[in-house]
């Protein structure tokens, strides 16, 4: 063998052994420990068992020994009371939201309030009033601080200063916590100036403007010029009391002052201007935004009051050049800007297919549609005579409405209920069997009107198995719709209106008012309602004033004009329609109650008078014209027309007389319509515009003489206008 392999294996033999491998060791201990453990937790058990059966036999040997024993009524008692309120737990064991109501020291005010250490303190378990931003309560606050907590006594004024400037500029105390307030501001002076510019801040909010104007002229006693922010705020008092010439007067003191008025201040103005429809008012507030600086610069709010401005005004032309005014400066138009430049041109049968671009820019900008958007789209299918379309955005209109019946403001539901029975009755009137829509020329918008057609499931109305409870209550706040997409016949339309209208001024009495009944008597007249129909429905629905003793309309009614029925009162709808589809047998929930009579009634005056004259007309009906004539004629002498103001009663006999002439010229009453007028030929402004059918028959019928005497009433009547 070599000798560097027998030193290599004497190398091998001399090497340590090799100690056993670690984990080994560890699991080893680790067996062990947990043999002590359970051997333990064994004897735990063992003597816990024991322990609990001895204590166990106690309390029954003691409960075997209390039986005769006489009962303590105070123990008694306690316990009794411990069973119906169980003692509280521990804030330790309660459920997180019960926990956080226990530890009020842990309340702070919403993220944004910045009130300091002694404030709170002084809130104490009030504060919880103003921890949630959405829904703050400043006037619970200030009533149990002047209630509970000694107002601000104890307070320095720069607590009391810092805690009132946390109330947001726009918020609208009550009178009374306002009231609560000056009472506690005379504990901590906080200096007048201060205390104006908070105080009236609340009093223009609420339009308190005695209050307002009497700090004013405190505060300018002492010969100072009033400040910017104090001016500022008058104007936001008197926009809010819908003064405009006060507005005026402080706008010319800023002016004096040397102030400039914010972009907010002018944008209130313009408000303003907006809901007086102070037209010429609201064209100069708009130009001396543009001209005075770049802050004062109008933005796409004030250019959309502008537009709104022009609607009320129906001028379309104007709202549409604002818009492209606003186009070229840069600004980008919203929702709110489609809908009212649609509204503009749904006044004005013109623009009827531009007001559809304008819905459509809605959708090409990606912009969402509103509420608002459904009833332009209303106004504009009824300004269009789109029945079909019409009833459909009606249908989704009210389906919106009873979706969000729990966070609506009532008021401004009744506002749009009312508005939309109005337009589907105008689009009951209007409805012509051979008419093509504009929306339908456009290939665009005939796109809009096919979704929204597809929206409205008439059918889905009259269903009476609906597994979905959410759907059957939505249901029994929709109208009564007639379960057909379309209507094919004046017969249809008649009876849908009659179902539409009780059942509106049933569930909103407010939907009875003078344009929606005028409107509805109309759709009778226009849709070949029976004579009997609409006497019917002109008496349900109207009365004659309390001065007229002996109502001619009564005298028509008691000559057998109207032969009353005697079955059951209730609109019997659909055993009355002609249908090219098949109707359901059974009524949807809405119309059982349309049966009870709904008692409200409208006091006639020359808007329903002129009504029933037209409707005469319509029926080739004298009798139907002479009632009407005779007791509007006793109506002028009642009080309710001799306290309207005299340009007032003028304007309302020329209407009347205008209605008068055309129906007799109508029935070929025309000797009788030429003496109407020439009595009134001193009085109104008669032209030939108005005064050219009578002349037409005049000369068709060979009455020279009287042509002559019409051309010389026109050249000669007196020129008023009556416009405003």
């Amino acid at each position: 063998m070599p000798a560097s392999s027998r030193q290599t294996t004497a190398r091998r033999r001399r090497r340590t052994p090799r100690a056993p491998p670690q984990n080994h060791v560890k699991t080893h201990q680790h067996k062990l420990l947990d043999a002590k453990i359970a051997e333990t937790q064994e004897l735990a058990r063992s003597f816990k068992t024991k322990l609990l059966k001895k204590k166990e036999n106690e309390v029954i040997d003691q409960e075997f020994k209390d039986l005769d024993k006489p009962i303590d009524e105070e123990e008694l008692e306690q316990i009794m009371s411990g069973v119906i309120e169980p003692p509280k737990a521990s804030p330790q064991l309660l459920p997180l939201s019960e926990k956080d109501k226990q530890l009020k020291l842990f309340d702070s005010p919403a993220r944004g309030i910045d009130i300091n250490q002694q404030m709170l303190i002084k809130i104490g378990d009030s504060v919880q009033n103003i921890m949630n931003k959405d829904n703050l309560k400043w006037d619970v606050v200030i009533d149990d601080l002047y209630r509970n907590k000694d107002g601000f006594k104890g307070l320095t004024k720069t607590d009391v200063y810092q805690f009132l400037c946390q109330i947001p500029n726009n918020t609208k105390l009550p009178e009374q916590t306002i009231s609560q307030l000056e009472q506690m501001l005379k504990d901590v002076s906080i200096g007048l100036t201060k205390e104006a510019s908070i105080m009236m801040n609340f009093y223009a909010n609420n339009a308190q403007i005695s209050q307002m104007e009497t700090m004013y002229h405190t505060l300018i006693a002492g010969g100072q010029p009033p400040a910017e922010n104090i001016l500022t705020l008058m104007i936001k008092g008197y926009v809010n009391a819908k003064d405009l010439k006060k507005v005026n007067e402080m706008l010319v003191e800023m002016q004096k002052q040397q102030y400039q008025p914010g972009l907010k201040t002018y944008t209130n103005i313009l408000q303003l201007c907006v809901k007086l429809q102070a037209v010429k008012q609201g064209e100069q507030v708009f130009q001396m935004m543009k001209f005075h600086s770049l802050q004062t610069k109008p933005d796409i709010l004030a250019y959309n009051n502008m537009i709104q401005l022009q609607v009320k005004n129906k001028d379309a032309y104007k709202a549409v050049d604002y818009y492209e005014e606003l186009s070229d400066v840069g600004l980008t138009p919203n929702t709110y800007t489609f809908n009212a430049l649609a509204l503009a041109c749904s006044k004005d049968k013109n623009f009827i297919l531009k007001g559809w671009n304008y819905i459509e820019e809605i959708s090409k900008r990606h912009l969402e549609p509103n509420l608002v958007t459904f009833q332009v789209m209303l106004r504009l299918a009824a300004s269009d005579g789109d029945l079909e379309l019409a009833r459909a955005l009606a249908l989704k209109i009210d389906e919106i409405l009873a979706e969000n019946l729990s966070n609506q403001n009532l008021q401004e539901s009744e506002r749009i209920k009312k508005e939309t029975l109005n337009y589907l009755m105008i689009a009951y009137r209007d409805f012509k069997p051979d008419h093509v829509p504009q929306s339908v020329l456009s290939k665009e918008i005939s796109i809009i009107r096919r979704n929204t057609l597809r929206l409205a499931d008439f059918t889905g109305l009259h269903q009476t198995i609906v597994n979905d409870s959410v759907i059957a209550k939505k249901r029994e706040n929709l109208p009564p719709f007639l379960p057909l997409r379309n209507l094919y016949s004046q017969r249809q339309i008649v009876s849908e209106a009659h179902a539409i209208w009780n059942y509106s001024i049933i569930k909103t009495p407010g939907c009875l008012n003078r344009a929606n009944l005028i409107t509805f008597l109309r759709v009778l007249v226009d849709q070949g309602a029976s004579k009997r129909e609409f006497l019917q429905s002109f008496d349900q629905f109207t009365y004659a004033n309390e001065e007229i003793s002996k109502p001619a309309f009564t005298s028509l009614l008691n000559q057998g004009t109207i032969v009353e029925s005697s079955k059951d009162s209730e609109v019997q709808i659909m055993s009355t329609v002609e249908t090219t589809e098949p109707a359901t047998t059974t009524l949807p929930p809405v119309l059982r109650i349309v049966k009870e009579r709904f008692g409200q009634k409208l006091e006639r005056e020359t808007q329903l008078y002129r009504t029933l004259l037209s409707a005469g007309k319509r029926y080739k009906d004298l009798e139907m014209c002479e009632t009407a004539w005779v007791e509007r004629g006793q109506y002028r002498n009642t009080e309710a027309f001799k306290s309207l103001p005299r340009h007032v009663q003028e304007k309302k006999n020329f209407e009347f007389a205008k209605e008068m002439v055309l129906s007799m010229t109508d029935l070929n009453e025309l000797e009788l319509a030429v003496k109407t007028v020439s009595s009134t030929r001193t009085l109104f402004p008669w032209n030939f515009y108005l005064l050219n059918p009578l002349y037409q028959k005049l000369k068709d019928n060979g009455f020279t003489e009287l042509c002559q005497d019409i051309s010389f009433i026109c050249n000669t009547a007196p020129r008023k206008n009556y416009k405003n």
